[in-house]
């Protein structure tokens, strides 16, 4: 691809020397007409071939773009053709034939154009159409202080005199799409497009420079204006091999093209231009004043339309903030709550309670509240009935809880926050109202469910940290749990190193001992579980404060 590119380079750098030699260093007419005509019919006809090629290996966007590009300049090196063979036939009324075919592919380049500044684009918009006319009025009034004026001035045929004006005209129609697709270009299409349109502008130079010439009366002389052409082709050549040799240039629609600027580049030239009518004859005439008029008017109309659309873009990027915010703050939410029940979760548990703890200088007590019998409800039921049970028991927490903290720690697990309070009077209350909320669940989703709750309660008494408050409440739980569920127990937070070295067993409603008939722990289970193992070394770390039974029954 890139071998390609280099190829195509060099040989219109070489293809462009050797013609620029040829016209320079050639002194008789008939040879010079020979080699400016040949060349410019050979340059045109390969960049219509080079759009050819581009034509067939772009996307389906660009295609018909394209296609009309090479289908006019195919007519416009027909036009070189036919020009230089009516030279050859020694007949000196040939221009309207060879003007004809001029013209007629005009239309269809801009057809072409039109369709590849489409491709850009995905919507014409009003400032579009007033930069459009903004651009074609300024290369206008410039046209016509430097060609078009003199050449209305003159007195010849009525035909001779439309295709002198023609000529002009369709160059402004030309410069002014080709700025637009050259301004408009996405980034995939912006070097291929930007060659095109060089090579169309330069066109246009050269047809103003050939009618100044002509004016004047010595163009056959003049050897630039056929160069200018020869290098404006090459460039429309170079642009089709971009293109052909890089498929991935399918133009990236831009909802605001980039050219904020373009439009005032040609009205500083047209206002540039009347004053230099002015200077040189003493007036400008109506038809500059009346276009530079209309152009002051509808630039302003341009600032105006920036100015909605400024306000447009401000408002829809305060929406487009307002959006973020909030799936900002959507996103925060799940990071710090549980998607089933919607409490807090165990990371904003512990950041709370680390809070509480700085605040109320350590006086803090913790709930840790384990289900008794979930597990059976999942076995039995279903896990979209446990979820459900786990909805409800949130709802029932938050209902008794008042405006204490409650989180889901994980499972059937559930924690609560009372900052600023050690009084066991406090805490031993709430333990005793969740216990008797959570065993007065009887049904859910219509199935009959036997469930409770096991609370250990741990106060922050010495200035510990928050793993050691979550560990005392914990074991405190799972002493309830031994002593035979449905109740809660009280432990101090003084954990010493043996504590940390004595973790909990797996709470598992199969791995606790169940109670037995008269309500102690049955003593198979008992001998084997973990569980009691754990809770010895409770005792033994002298951490238990008390254990006290709540007035609801055990669930086996």
């Amino acid at each position: 691809m890139e071998r390609r590119r280099r190829l195509a380079v060099t040989a219109v750098a070489f293809a462009t020397a050797y013609y620029a030699i040829a016209l320079f260093f050639v002194s008789d007419s008939d040879a010079f007409t020979a080699v400016a005509a040949v060349g410019g019919a050979v340059a045109c006809f390969a960049a219509a071939g080079g759009a050819t090629w581009a034509a067939r290996h772009t996307r389906r966007t660009s295609r018909r773009g394209w296609t009309a590009v090479a289908a006019g300049l195919a007519l416009w090196a027909a036009g070189n053709t036919s020009s230089f063979l009516w030279y050859l036939s020694g007949i000196d009324q040939y221009s309207r034939t060879t003007d004809a075919i001029y013209l007629t592919a005009i239309p269809i380049l801009l057809f072409g154009l039109t369709s590849l500044l489409a491709a850009q684009l995905p919507a014409v918009s009003l400032r579009l159409v007033l930069d459009g006319v903004i651009i074609a009025g300024s290369l206008f009034l410039v046209s016509w202080g430097m060609v078009l004026g003199p050449i209305a001035a003159e007195q010849q045929s009525p035909i001779n005199w439309a295709i002198s004006i023609a000529y002009p005209v369709t160059d402004v129609m030309m410069a002014t799409v080709v700025l637009l697709v050259l301004s408009a270009g996405a980034p995939g299409t912006r070097t291929p497009l930007s060659l095109l349109s060089a090579g169309f502008l330069l066109t246009a130079v050269g047809d103003v420079a050939y009618a100044l010439f002509d004016h004047l009366g010595n163009y056959s002389s003049n050897g630039a204006v056929n160069l200018v052409w020869f290098f404006s082709y090459m460039l429309m050549l170079l642009g089709g091999v971009w293109v052909a040799t890089d498929p991935r240039t399918e133009p990236q629609q831009v909802t605001v093209p980039p050219y904020t600027l373009l439009p005032y580049i040609p009205f500083s030239l047209s206002i540039f231009t009347a004053q230099a009518v002015y200077f040189a004859t003493g007036g400008i005439g109506p038809v500059l004043v009346v276009g530079c008029s209309a152009l002051v008017m509808l630039v302003l109309g341009r600032q105006l339309t920036m100015v909605r659309e400024n306000v447009t873009l401000n408002a829809r990027l305060a929406t487009t903030v307002a959006k973020l915010r909030r799936r900002e703050e959507e996103l925060r939410h799940r990071a710090f709550h549980d998607g089933l029940t919607e409490l807090p979760n165990r990371v904003l548990f512990h950041q709370r309670v680390e809070e509480a703890i700085a605040a109320h200088d350590d006086e803090v007590t913790v709930l840790y509240v384990d289900l008794d019998g979930f597990k059976a409800v999942n076995d039995q039921h279903g896990h979209d009935v446990g979820d459900t049970l786990l909805t409800k028991v949130a709802d029932r927490l938050r209902e008794c809880l008042d405006d204490h903290l409650v989180a889901r720690l994980g499972g059937d697990e559930f924690g609560v926050l009372l900052p600023g309070t050690t009084s066991p009077s406090v805490s031993t209350e709430l333990a005793e109202r969740i216990v008797s909320t959570i065993a007065g669940i009887t049904t859910v989703d219509g199935h009959r469910v036997r469930v409770g709750a096991s609370v250990g309660i741990a106060v922050n008494q010495t200035d510990g940290g928050v793993g050691e408050l979550l560990r005392a409440a914990d074991l405190a739980m799972y002493a309830a749990k031994v002593e035979g569920k449905g109740r809660y127990a009280l432990v101090g937070s003084a954990i010493t190193a043996a504590a940390a070295t004595s973790p909990p067993a797996a709470r598992d409603d199969h791995a606790r001992p169940e109670p037995s008939e008269d309500g102690s722990p049955d003593q198979a289970a008992a001998s084997s579980a973990a569980p009691n193992e754990t809770w010895k070394r409770a005792h033994q770390i002298e951490t238990l404060v008390s254990v006290s039974k709540s007035a609801s029954a055990g669930i086996e």
